[in-house]
Order: structure tokens, then sequence, then C-alpha cells
């Protein structure tokens, strides 16, 4: 797929956040996904060939099922408009409202950009191409990947198409520093992204040796009006981890995550809140 702008149909919205889950978990279904929207899924097949459109009210509540808030759920929102508001003076406003919104790096990335946060072995092969001595043989990276050949293949070559990776004149790979612009990327890129490095943890734990993997957790009380305050400590030391161990002689790409999410709280504290 070229260099698509994602903002020209908000079934391409759709589309990507289907195919992210379903490269998250590949039991997820169009069954699965038409459950989570609260529609049939007949009539979500229909949405997403065009024979059938959204009203405002449900494009609405597609967007808060999804976790598309402020912005960027009133983005799709106008994209539903613009093709299917009843008058023409409510799809023209829509319209005008889009094209105000076409320097889109606040709102949504072209197709490839997005995919290139939203699938995992991007920046996988991305990494690869810095290590020293690289040589790019599409068969061994699909078997290291566990990913289809094909699509490790559509992957390099979106890696191209966006000047991410490019040949010297000494004809060897290399890699840009630069991924993307920092809050440029959707909200829905980001969670299929960690969605599916959740997914690979979860089979290095089943997998692989205890000396090639570290997985640990802490649990303590923690009180969420700090959450900006760990949120950059937690950035600061992912990030200078990864600095001080990043070594271009490594053949090898690892993936460091860190988790801080609520588990457990005291329900006795809420029931007093209550009364």
């Amino acid at each position: 797929m070229g260099k698509v702008d994602a903002v020209a149909s908000y079934r391409d919205w759709l589309r990507e956040e289907l195919r992210g889950r379903m490269a998250a978990n590949p039991r997820y279904s169009l069954r699965a996904f038409s459950r989570d929207l609260a529609l049939h899924p007949g009539r979500l097949s229909s949405i997403l060939s065009g024979r059938e459109g959204l009203s405002r009210t449900k494009a609405e509540a597609i967007s808060r099922r999804l976790g598309w808030v402020g912005s960027e759920g009133e983005y799709f929102c106008d994209l539903v408009d613009s093709e299917h508001a009843r008058s023409a003076t409510q799809k023209a406003m829509a319209r005008a409202r889009i094209e105000q919104r076409r320097h889109l790096s606040q709102h949504r990335l072209s197709l490839d950009a997005f995919r290139i946060i939203s699938d995992w072995q991007h920046l996988a092969l991305r990494e690869l191409v810095r290590s020293e001595g690289f040589r790019l043989d599409f068969g061994k990276l699909a078997r290291s990947f566990g990913l289809a050949r094909s699509v490790v293949e559509e992957s390099w070559e979106r890696l191209k198409r966006l000047e991410l990776i490019w040949k010297d004149e000494a004809g060897r790979w290399r890699a840009s520093d630069v991924l993307l612009a920092p809050g440029s990327v959707p909200s829905s890129a980001l969670r299929n992204y960690q969605a599916q490095i959740l997914s690979a943890a979860q089979r290095s734990l089943a997998q692989d040796a205890f000396e090639e993997r570290d997985h640990t957790s802490t649990v303590f009380l923690f009180d969420p009006k700090e959450m900006t305050k760990a949120r950059e400590k937690i950035r600061r030391f992912r990030r200078e981890t990864a600095e001080s161990l990043d070594d271009p002689k490594a053949k090898q790409v690892y993936a460091l995550s860190i988790q801080l999410f609520r588990i457990a709280d005291d329900a006795s504290v809420k029931e007093k809140e209550k009364t």
C-alpha cells in the first residue's frame, strides 16, 4: 500500500483498528470486533465494504468504545458526517472541519506511518539494519520474527517509502535515527503496538530460557495523582537503559517493556465514599 492519507475514509480507521487487534491476537476476528463495537457482524461487514454507512450518533458511540477521544474522536465523526450527514449543509461543514485539520500530524498519520508505529516488526527491522554486517534475507527475518515472509517484505517496503531505511553510496543499508515527530502518534496506533508487545512478552515468558529474558514485577501502594511523575521516571529509566546497553555489534533485537497499572484497590474505601 502506498502513502494513502488515512483521513480519506472512516472505514480506513476501522480496518486499521481491526487489523491491529488481529495482529496482537491471532484469534481475534471480525465477529469479535463487531461485538466490541456493539454492531451486528453483518452490518459491520457492510459498513467496511461501503454498502452501509453510519450516523453521527453511532460514530460517536464507536469512538467511545475504541477510546478515540478528543480531537481524534471528533475527526472520525467528521469523516462519517462528510459522507452520511442528512443535509448537504452538514456534509459541507464536516468537510470544512476536515480541511482545517489537514495538517494531520496532530490528528492522524498516513496509513504507512500508522502501521510503522502500530506493528512491532517495523521497529525491529530498523534496529537490525543498525547492526554491523547486516544482510537482507527475508526468509531468515520471517523465521526470526515468526511472521509470514510477505508481511516482512511489505514492512520493509513501507520503511523504504517513508525513508526510514535507505542504501548509502557504498550499498550498505542505513536506518534513520528519527522515527516520527513527538506527539504525532494516534492513540489507537500506540494501543495496537503495546498489545503486540504484551503478546510477544507472554510468548517469551512461556518459551524462552530464563537466562535469555527477565520478567519481573513489583506491587506497591500508589497514588494515581502521581502518575505524571511516575511516567517521567519510567521514561527516563527506559531511555537511559536503552542508550547504555545499545550495541551495534549485537545481532538480536530485544524489547524493554515496563507497565504501571492498577491491579486492585480497597473496596471498603469506595463503600465509605458512597455513604
